[in-house]
């Protein structure tokens, strides 16, 4: 299929933007409160626990800094998954647009078959790569969960 058609792959880019971003966006401004109250929060606990337990909170608030790299580096992780996963998506949008600019020209050629066949090679890929960002996920977030029952058994 050509590269280029009536409507640019920027255009496609964007819609596909839109179509998968926005809901992110607005996640975000909705835990943007909890996100700035967090560290002020986090030091509230430490005080109130340490004024009760004692000297174990503090090891346990070391523990703190190591899980807050172990979540950045799974962020990390996800965020490349998910850049490339949206690269393949948005040559799935490009290809989806293109071959609805030339519906005429397949259904008269009868090429519906080839090119369902490619859509959906296309589409299997994505869902391959969507697959592997949640089995990284899953992966990060059993592993959390072992440093942080880890740190609490050992107190």
């Amino acid at each position: 299929m050509q590269e280029q058609g009536c409507c640019s792959d920027e255009q496609n880019n964007i819609l596909n933007l839109v179509s998968n971003d926005v809901n992110r966006f607005n996640a975000a401004i909705t835990y943007l409160p909890s996100i700035l109250l967090a560290p002020l929060e986090t030091a509230a606990m430490i005080a109130i626990t340490a004024w009760f337990i004692g000297w174990p909170t503090l090891l346990g608030a070391l523990a703190i800094p190591f899980l807050v790299l172990v979540q950045l580096l799974c962020a990390r992780s996800i965020a490349r998954l998910r850049e490339r996963s949206a690269s393949f998506a948005d040559k799935r949008v490009s290809l989806i647009a293109e071959v609805l600019r030339g519906i005429r020209v397949i259904k008269m050629s009868t090429w519906e078959q080839s090119y369902q066949q490619f859509i959906l090679d296309a589409r299997r890929f994505v869902i391959l790569q969507y697959n592997s960002f949640v089995s990284v996920g899953i992966i990060f977030s059993f592993l959390y969960g072992l440093v942080g029952s880890s740190i609490v058994v050992g107190q």
